[in-house]
Formats: C-alpha cells, structure tokens, sequence
C-alpha cells in the first residue's frame, strides 16, 4: 500500500505513547499546529489501514480503558524510519492573504490594513503559543530523547512567526501609503 504523509504522522505520534484517534487529532490541533493539521476524516480511515497493515495495533491505557488506543508495532517503527531516511516533499504554502494582496488594487487600503491586523494578532497569539509550548517540554519532557527536536520544531515556527510580524509590519507601512482603488477609472 502507497504510504501518505498522514500515516507517518500517525505512526510519530503513537511511538511517542498509545493515542486514541481523538488524541492524535488534538495533539496536532494544539501542538503541531503551526506545522502539520489532520482531520478526523483522515485520521480514523488511515488509523484503521494502518492496523489492517500490522503497523499498529490497539493498546491499553488505565486512564481511560474503555476508549480504543493504537500503539507502534515492530513493523510500524521499521516504516517509519525508512520513511525518516526519505528526503521531505517540498512545502507547499496556501495563503489566503498573499492571494489577496495578489490583486489587491481591487480593494480598498482599509479593508487590507484589517486583514494585515488580523493577521499580524494570529502570528503574535501563534508566537505566544509556541513560547508556551517550549516551556512546558523543558518542564515536563526536557529529559525526553526527542526534545532537542522538538526544541528546534518549535524554533522553527517562532522564526516564521517572528517574520510573519516582520512582514506585517511593512505591509502596513506599504498599504497605508497606497491611494483606494479608482473605481470611475477604467484600467488598460
């Protein structure tokens, strides 16, 4: 069976601890965000092939023993280090405010200045959030094998949160210096 980035998200997360399928979306909500999403949709059918295929298998948890947990197989660890030895597929970047700077001039310098600041509020709350995040792995996993990798994740995204603001920054200075759109004028 071809092997879509949604199963080595999976296979990641529940070498980490067995999860429920409800916790692995959750721990991308909250903790992957700023990098990686899954959907239910994705997350149950895929945690089912993947069972289906040996590379995991329901687990236990006394926490909470009636939910249904999966938990790496031997298999499972072997596929995802040989997808680990791949090279990484080229990000792929979908922003819905760059589209609209696209063709900005339709719009007025009001209404873009707002999206900007909306903007600029999510990658500061983003950046806040990550903060948090680093603080509570030194707390709570600093004696974790992977939490100098997860250290320089969360670097990563307060760098690109870092910039986003910067960019924010002259995006404003840029639009607020641009006249309105000309509706009565005809372009050619």
């Amino acid at each position: 069976m071809s092997r879509s980035r949604t199963q080595f998200a999976i296979l990641a997360l529940v070498r980490i601890q067995p999860m429920s399928g409800y916790e692995i979306r959750e721990f991308c909500r909250t903790r992957l965000r700023h990098f990686w999403n899954e959907s239910f949709g994705q997350i149950y059918p895929t945690l089912t092939q993947l069972a289906a295929d040996g590379l995991v298998r329901p687990a236990e948890r006394a926490d909470n023993p009636r939910a249904t947990y999966y938990e790496l197989t031997e298999p499972g660890r072997a596929s995802l280090r040989e997808w680990l030895a791949r090279a990484a597929s080229p990000r792929m970047v979908r922003d819905e405010l760059l589209l609209k700077l696209f063709c900005g001039d339709e719009a007025t310098p009001a209404v873009l200045l707002e999206h900007v600041t909306v903007a600029r509020q999510q990658a500061q709350a983003e950046l806040d959030s990550l903060s948090e995040a680093s603080r509570e792995l030194e707390m709570y996993a600093h004696d974790h094998p992977d939490n100098p990798y997860w250290q320089l994740m969360l670097r990563a995204g307060r760098l690109g949160f870092e910039a986003r603001l910067q960019w924010c920054a002259e995006a404003e200075a840029v639009i607020a210096a641009r006249p309105g759109p000309d509706k009565e004028t005809t372009r050619g």
